[in-house]
């Protein structure tokens, strides 16, 4: 269990600090996952970059995934009973959601090139899936020396999809009775794009004090 993300970060960090190098880059999937991403990249002292990635929740269970959405493509999984109609315009809403959230964090971070760099994907857990594929699948487009996936938590079936697709895959917690991920967070707030701007423009230490958030 882990207090909120910043503890989760700081708990990361030890799984990670071995293997930077000087071609790093940390890159977090927004919103929950810059939260960490910020923490580590300070605390390793890399750059931060982001992979633009939102899920498709399921009609009736809004926590599961049915899929992901990426700056460029659309990655599906088992959907049984879930109408196209349904997810073509999930697809379209999420599209929207992705362009305007490409224009805050272009202006806010930059656009950090995940060419022949040793990219560190960070989110705050991993439950079906679907959004680390569509991350990994958009970073591969533009041929990264190497990937890592590196979590707090994830679920075994989850986890089992990524691996064999990155050259590292990190879960500090793999619950075989795994539910949410926020049932593995004493505090899950919501992340808005607000709560990642105050972080990005006033977090200037690595001790990461929790008055900010």
């Amino acid at each position: 269990m882990f207090e909120d993300r910043i503890d989760a970060a700081l708990a990361l960090y030890p799984s990670l600090h071995d293997r930077v190098t000087n071609d790093t880059l940390v890159v977090g999937i927004p919103n929950g996952g810059m939260v960490i991403a910020h923490v580590l990249s300070k605390a390793l002292h890399t750059p931060l970059g982001f992979v633009l990635v939102k899920r498709i929740p399921h009609p009736v269970n809004k926590k599961y995934a049915v899929g992901a959405v990426n700056q460029s493509s659309v990655k599906l999984f088992a959907h049984h009973g879930i109408s196209k109609k349904y997810l073509d315009t999930q697809c379209k809403i999420i599209e929207r959601d992705l362009a305007n959230s490409a224009e805050y964090y272009s202006l806010s971070i930059g656009n950090e090139s995940f060419n022949n760099k040793d990219v560190i994907i960070v989110d705050d857990g991993i439950a079906s899936g679907a959004t680390a594929l569509s991350a990994i699948e958009y970073i591969k487009k533009h041929d990264p020396k190497s990937i890592t996936i590196a979590v707090p938590v994830g679920s075994p079936i989850g986890l089992n999809k990524i691996e064999g697709k990155v050259d590292h895959l990190i879960s500090l917690l793999q619950p075989p009775e795994f539910r949410f991920v926020s049932t593995y967070y004493e505090n899950f707030n919501t992340c808005s794009l607000s709560v990642i701007d105050n972080l990005i423009r006033h977090a200037k230490n690595t001790d990461h004090q929790k008055t900010i958030y």
